[in-house]
Protein backbone atom coordinates (compact mmCIF):
# COMPACT_ATOMS: atom_id res chain seq x y z
CA UNK A 1 0.00 0.00 0.00
CA UNK A 2 1.06 3.60 -0.30
CA UNK A 3 1.31 6.25 1.87
CA UNK A 4 -0.58 9.41 0.89
CA UNK A 5 0.24 12.92 1.51
CA UNK A 6 -1.19 12.72 4.78
CA UNK A 7 0.95 9.85 5.93
CA UNK A 8 -1.86 7.37 5.94
CA UNK A 9 -2.09 3.99 3.81
CA UNK A 10 -4.02 4.84 1.06
CA UNK A 11 -5.50 1.74 -0.40
CA UNK A 12 -5.43 1.24 -4.42
CA UNK A 13 -7.87 -0.75 -6.06
CA UNK A 14 -7.24 -1.24 -9.66
CA UNK A 15 -10.21 -2.91 -11.93
CA UNK A 16 -7.78 -4.66 -14.79
CA UNK A 17 -10.58 -5.81 -16.72
CA UNK A 18 -11.69 -2.07 -16.78
CA UNK A 19 -8.55 -1.13 -17.71
CA UNK A 20 -8.27 -3.46 -20.34
CA UNK A 21 -11.37 -2.51 -21.57
CA UNK A 22 -10.61 -0.34 -25.07
CA UNK A 23 -14.63 0.51 -25.69
CA UNK A 24 -15.03 2.02 -22.27
CA UNK A 25 -11.96 4.22 -22.67
CA UNK A 26 -12.73 4.99 -26.64
CA UNK A 27 -17.07 5.76 -25.14
CA UNK A 28 -15.28 8.14 -22.08
CA UNK A 29 -13.19 9.91 -24.68
CA UNK A 30 -16.43 10.55 -27.18
CA UNK A 31 -18.55 11.68 -23.99
CA UNK A 32 -15.58 14.34 -22.92
CA UNK A 33 -15.10 15.34 -26.69
CA UNK A 34 -19.24 15.99 -26.25
CA UNK A 35 -19.14 17.75 -23.00
CA UNK A 36 -15.98 19.87 -24.30
CA UNK A 37 -18.76 21.49 -27.32
CA UNK A 38 -20.80 22.88 -24.61
CA UNK A 39 -17.85 25.04 -22.25
CA UNK A 40 -17.84 28.73 -24.18
CA UNK A 41 -14.35 29.20 -22.09
CA UNK A 42 -11.61 28.16 -24.53
CA UNK A 43 -9.14 27.01 -21.53
CA UNK A 44 -11.94 24.37 -19.74
CA UNK A 45 -12.75 23.39 -23.63
CA UNK A 46 -8.81 22.40 -24.00
CA UNK A 47 -8.77 20.91 -20.35
CA UNK A 48 -12.20 18.54 -21.46
CA UNK A 49 -9.95 18.17 -25.03
CA UNK A 50 -7.13 17.03 -23.06
CA UNK A 51 -8.63 14.20 -21.02
CA UNK A 52 -10.24 12.95 -24.13
CA UNK A 53 -7.05 12.66 -25.73
CA UNK A 54 -5.61 10.52 -22.43
CA UNK A 55 -9.05 8.60 -22.54
CA UNK A 56 -8.09 7.61 -26.29
CA UNK A 57 -3.98 6.87 -25.33
CA UNK A 58 -5.62 4.21 -22.79
CA UNK A 59 -7.88 2.79 -25.07
CA UNK A 60 -4.73 2.25 -27.54
CA UNK A 61 -3.11 0.67 -24.79
CA UNK A 62 -5.93 -1.63 -24.01
CA UNK A 63 -6.53 -2.36 -27.54
CA UNK A 64 -2.85 -3.16 -28.35
CA UNK A 65 -3.03 -5.59 -25.10
CA UNK A 66 -6.01 -6.94 -26.82
CA UNK A 67 -4.16 -7.83 -29.78
CA UNK A 68 -1.34 -9.31 -28.19
CA UNK A 69 -3.23 -11.28 -26.98
CA UNK A 70 -4.52 -12.88 -30.23
CA UNK A 71 -7.04 -10.43 -30.20
CA UNK A 72 -9.37 -11.86 -27.34
CA UNK A 73 -10.03 -9.36 -25.02
CA UNK A 74 -10.91 -11.93 -22.03
CA UNK A 75 -7.18 -13.54 -22.48
CA UNK A 76 -5.57 -10.16 -21.62
CA UNK A 77 -3.84 -10.30 -18.30
CA UNK A 78 -5.82 -8.46 -15.50
CA UNK A 79 -2.93 -7.35 -13.71
CA UNK A 80 0.26 -6.34 -13.60
CA UNK A 81 2.74 -9.76 -14.82
CA UNK A 82 5.54 -10.74 -12.69
CA UNK A 83 8.85 -11.72 -14.23
CA UNK A 84 11.03 -14.33 -12.97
Amino acid sequence: MALCPHGKKAAMAIDWKLLNDFKYWRDRAEEARVHAEHFRDSDTRRMMLDIAATYERIAAKAEQRARESDGQADDVPLGPTVKE
